[in-house]
């Protein structure tokens, strides 16, 4: 076979193809089958080279190396690149030659040859600067302590800003930067002084023995103070600390003076008292970029305070809020509870006037010594008064039911029952004048606040019979439709105008007049409704009457 003729190349640590002229591969040596898997044809892989941008100029095609290779009527040869996978990469030097019908091509792995290049150029290029340092000994040393001293500031500045970024609070964040300031300097003495109207009074300092200088107020030149103002870091040899101050300080110090800002005025100053003249100076770049920093840090604990102080306030807010809604909830409430009181007084009048009846008529009987002759009539009348008791006991109930203004929590409501229930509290406005029609669904438990839905029930209820003036019908719907509660109160009243469409639901907006309406109650409904993350609806046509729908989810 022809494949044995090439099996001199399997030894060799080169990837070696051969290929016929139309790119068939026919034979790939072991090194080859490592790198590229066993392939049968160049055209599945060749998208995956890429030119040496350094040998050719790989924009000038827009055909890959391999095309290239074919395509050459000579010997073939480049440097590419072959993606073997998302984040492996081989640098090869390509190399082919024709025989006959066959091309031979070797790819030549130079993957750590180039790297060995770029990082021999890097160091020749690097030998080169410490060639020329070299020539010098003042040079180096000056190089090494440049090296130190940059080192030893990185290391700083990431201490710092670390610090920064953990501090909680700004005077956290201020004793930590007094604290990398006093090391920085080789200082005897750093304190933070907040600005004044004419004094600087000291509230931080570097270590417990200045404790005793906390609140201490200092009186600075005219030079210092302005510097502090242009935000300007200012270093000095000085005498006195202060204006103010009569101790003398010790020999050669020099007082660093490094303005701290809010972003948009000065608050104060680190002052730095140190005999490190040489030190000062090679570090002021440094303490540049630390206020830098440290103004920034101080804009963002000063927002992120200021945050959840607005938080907290809006927090109060919204309880007072939800507070207050309670309360106009339950005044509202009340003031209907107060509109309804005439009508349950009759509703219970009527059965307490049958009771009184009858006890005068045992009363007569009870008198004249008749009651052997009269046993029957007496069973009759303690029968209908056990029926006037019961009546009365249940508006009794179903008025408590009604108020519940304690019960803050939601709670799962059979809402056809609760209906009833407002029903039959509105008794005396629906009798001899309202017929009800029910066409109720069975419902699951709904989980909602009972009272306040009771409350919009009441409302809707009473609207529907103050609308209709002399005989109607109020028809109620319920059902559950995709996990959502729909009750309909529809009737054949007088309906809304088109005018008063777009106000029903605005506070204090009524049509019953000064006295017979507290323009709360379609209001207060809607939020409720609101309340249960669901919506409250109407359709009305003047002269026919209106239908109001009301959603809830419910699980």
């Amino acid at each position: 076979m022809i494949t044995a003729d090439f099996k001199i190349f399997d030894g060799f640590e080169d990837c070696i193809f051969v290929t016929t002229r139309k790119g068939d591969i026919i034979y790939q040596n072991c090194s080859a089958i490592k790198i590229f898997s066993k392939i049968k044809n160049f055209s599945k892989v060749k998208h995956y080279f890429s030119l040496e941008a350094g040998y050719i100029d790989s924009s000038k095609f827009d055909t890959s190396v391999i095309d290239l290779l074919f395509e050459s009527k000579q010997n073939f040869y480049s440097i590419c690149t072959f993606q073997a996978s998302s984040d492996i990469y081989y640098d090869f030097e390509l190399q082919s030659i024709k025989i006959g019908d066959y091309i031979i091509i070797k790819f030549k792995n130079i993957t750590k040859t180039l790297e060995a290049k770029y990082q021999q150029e890097a160091f020749n290029n690097l030998q080169k600067k410490y060639d020329k340092l070299i020539t010098s000994s003042k040079k180096i040393e000056q190089l090494k302590e440049q090296a130190q001293q940059h080192a030893l500031q990185t290391a700083l500045i990431n201490r710092i800003f670390a610090k920064i970024r953990t501090s909680e609070g700004i005077e956290d964040l201020l004793q930590n930067v007094i604290l990398e300031v006093h090391e920085l300097l080789g200082s005897y003495k750093t304190y933070f002084v907040q600005s004044g109207l004419k004094l600087y009074k000291i509230k931080l300092v570097n270590s417990n023995n200045y404790n005793d200088e906390i609140n201490k107020k200092l009186q600075f030149d005219g030079q210092v103070i302005q510097n502090i103002k242009n935000f300007k870091i200012y270093s000095s040899t000085c005498l006195k600390e202060s204006l103010n101050t009569d101790k003398t300080l010790v020999k050669g110090t020099q007082r660093v003076v490094i303005p701290i800002s809010d972003g948009k005025k000065a608050i104060g100053a680190i002052i730095s008292l140190t005999v490190q003249n040489l030190v000062v100076k090679a570090n002021l770049e440094l303490l540049q970029t630390i206020t830098e920093q440290l103004t920034g840090a101080i804009v963002r604990t000063l927002l992120t305070e200021n945050i959840k102080k607005q938080n907290k306030k809006l927090a109060k807010t919204l309880k007072e809020l939800e507070e207050t809604q309670l309360q106009l909830i339950n005044s509202e409430k009340l003031a209907s509870l107060g509109q309804l009181v005439a009508g349950v007084a009759h509703e219970i009048n009527t059965p307490l006037g049958s009771i009184s009846s009858n006890n005068e008529m045992l009363k007569r009987i009870i008198d004249k010594n008749l009651i052997n002759q009269n046993t029957e009539i007496i069973k009759n009348l303690n029968e209908i008064d056990n029926i006037a008791v019961q009546r009365i006991s249940n508006i009794v109930k179903s008025l408590k039911k009604f108020v519940r203004l304690d019960e803050a929590e939601q709670q799962p409501a059979d809402i056809n029952k609760e209906l009833d229930l407002t029903l039959h509290l509105i008794n005396h406005e629906i009798k001899n004048k309202v017929t009800i029609i029910k066409n109720y669904s069975e419902l699951p438990m709904v989980n909602c606040y009972v009272n306040m839905l009771n409350q919009v029930f009441m409302n809707l209820l009473v609207n529907a019979c103050h609308s209709i003036k002399e005989q109607g019908t109020i028809t109620i719907t319920t059902n559950v439709i995709k996990k959502m509660l729909i009750v309909s109160i529809k009737d054949t009243g007088c309906g809304i105008s088109e005018k008063n469409k777009d106000k029903i639901f605005n506070v204090g907006f009524t049509t019953k007049g000064i006295g017979a309406g507290t323009g709360l109650g379609l209001a207060i409904s809607q939020k409720i409704i609101k309340k249960h993350k669901g919506t409250i609806t109407f359709y009305s046509q003047e002269g026919k009457g209106t239908e109001f729908i009301v959603k809830i989810p419910c699980k």
